[in-house]
């Protein structure tokens, strides 16, 4: 199984070479990439490891699991200490500035990557791959572009999932299966302190004038206290106003 399988090389190369000038700006000499999101970005699957992409050279990936993907400039480890030992044999010096993802990464896990550049500054890559990411490529416009289609079709069945005597929820669990014969994958990242949420909002009566916790433009209680947002069992009656943010 190839490491880029599922996203043009072209597009992977574009989407680095686009790092690399927002490292520039950074005076980074390289950059150690952790989260899901970002690695996603570099190589069009999650993995559980590390991608290592310095300023110039070749980008090396580490990873843990799966084992049986093939490309160039896979290593496979056990532990992040791996990493170091791997550039430290390659002849390849320590980065004299090296980018960590501090605003998402949790403190002891930047403790111990940090250990493993000793003479390295490290400083905050966040944003350079938040930079980055911001502004589409022509196959990310293009992918919006197909999802968006798929969306809206869910959007133009939803008066017709209605059914009388239905509840706020009843009626979200009929969009988000809608939703997933769509091909929505029913998983989406929210960048920011304790955010969560399903794939649909529902808000309809009082439950609609419910503060939430969360950081989101709509509010409602929620089924639990464990996740106090969103639809709470409020039943759907003739008058009622309901509002419908669903994720695609």
């Amino acid at each position: 199984m190839e490491l880029h399988a599922l996203t043009p090389i072209d597009e992977i190369n574009l989407r680095i070479a686009k790092i690399r000038s927002a490292m520039a700006q950074q005076n980074l000499d390289a950059i150690l990439i952790t989260d899901n999101a970002n690695i996603y970005y570099v190589t069009g699957r999650v993995i559980n490891g590390y991608v290592y992409l310095p300023a110039d050279g070749d980008v090396t990936y580490f990873i843990r699991r799966p084992v049986e993907l093939k490309g160039d400039n896979i290593h496979y480890i056990r532990k992040p200490e791996q990493i170091a030992e791997y550039l430290e044999a390659k002849g390849i010096e320590q980065p004299r500035n090296l980018g960590l993802e501090l605003s998402v990464t949790d403190y002891m896990t930047a403790e111990r990557l940090s250990k493993l550049f000793p003479s390295s500054t490290i400083s905050n890559a966040s944003q350079v791959l938040r930079v980055s990411r911001a502004v589409k490529t022509p196959f990310e416009l293009e992918m919006l572009r197909r999802s968006g289609v798929k969306h809206a079709m869910v959007y133009k069945h939803i008066p017709n999932l209605y059914q009388d005597g239905m509840s706020d929820i009843e009626l979200q669990i009929e969009i988000e299966r809608a939703s997933r014969l769509e091909g929505c994958l029913g998983q989406f990242r929210i960048s920011g302190g304790s955010m969560e949420l399903f794939m649909c909002n529902i808000l309809t009566g009082e439950n609609a004038d419910t503060p939430t916790p969360y950081d989101f433009a709509m509010g409602g209680g929620g089924l639990d206290p464990s996740l106090p947002v969103g639809a709470n069992g409020t039943i759907i009656k003739p008058g009622m106003t309901v509002i419908v943010d669903a994720n695609g």
